[in-house]
């Protein structure tokens, strides 16, 4: 049925935190070309008002094109059904980042008490792959979740990095980027030794300064103990204490 655009509220079950402004274009020239063939989805509201459910570009790309009328499907809903229906409609047209679902997924529990195996049959998606999205939108940094929503990392990668915590996932990051890290397992391995507090040891003899500074970088350490009765050598003054720490 058609409804008349100015009786719609937006805001209740809007679920983004940014606007695609590219794809409401896309709509607006799909609107032009084809008409709206997608209804939008909403819920009856007070004083004869419709409460928009799903469909938030396709509302704005009407709007633009000066639409008096949209087509849309009312469905008189619980509050908690047109949360999750809301949800469901943008995971199937896969129009929100994970950790945009991921917030949304816990405002649901957290507003409407429901449990993550009953909110999984309610949406069609395992139990594992909501608790996935939830540590994406509850404990990434937001460098992680900007290289997420940028593609520079993936789900799977973001999901190991955000198993840490906050104060090391940033500097984990550089190392995943800089390694070109994309399969999880390669993180989860990468994770451990990055972890790991073990003590190393090299020594300078036969090798070059420049090849020394690498090696100590490439591998990430951070701190160097000198263990020479003095922290100079006549012979390699390269490696002199405050040569070291210049570099």
């Amino acid at each position: 049925m058609k409804i008349k655009i100015s009786n719609i509220e937006v805001g209740k079950f809007s679920i983004r935190d940014k606007i695609d402004d590219d794809h409401i274009r896309e709509i607006l020239e799909s609107f032009k070309i084809d008409g709206q063939w997608n209804p939008i989805i909403v819920k009856p509201g007070n004083l004869r008002k419709y409460e928009l459910i799903a469909g938030h570009y396709r509302l704005q790309a009407a709007k633009e094109l000066g639409w008096e009328e949209i087509e849309a499907i009312v469905k008189d809903l619980e509050v908690i059904d047109a949360d999750i229906l809301s949800l469901k409609t943008n995971i199937m047209h896969s129009e929100m980042t994970a950790t945009e679902r991921g917030k949304v997924i816990n405002k649901i529990i957290t507003t409407h008490g429901i449990s993550q195996a009953e909110l999984s049959k309610k949406l069609g998606i395992s139990q594992s792959q909501i608790s996935k999205l939830l540590t994406l939108a509850l404990s990434l940094h937001k460098s992680v979740a900007d290289a997420l929503n940028a593609n520079k990392i993936n789900y799977g990668v973001a999901s190991i990095i955000g198993s840490l915590n906050l104060k090391d996932q940033s500097e984990f990051l550089e190392i995943i980027i800089d390694r070109k890290i994309t399969q999880p397992s390669e993180a989860t391995s990468l994770k451990s030794k990055f972890l790991n507090n073990t003590i190393y040891t090299i020594g300078y003899q036969g090798r070059r300064s420049e090849d020394f500074i690498d090696i100590l970088k490439n591998n990430k350490i951070k701190n160097l103990i000198d263990v020479r009765q003095s922290a100079k050598s006549e012979k390699k003054p390269q490696f002199n204490k405050e040569v070291l720490e210049r570099e």
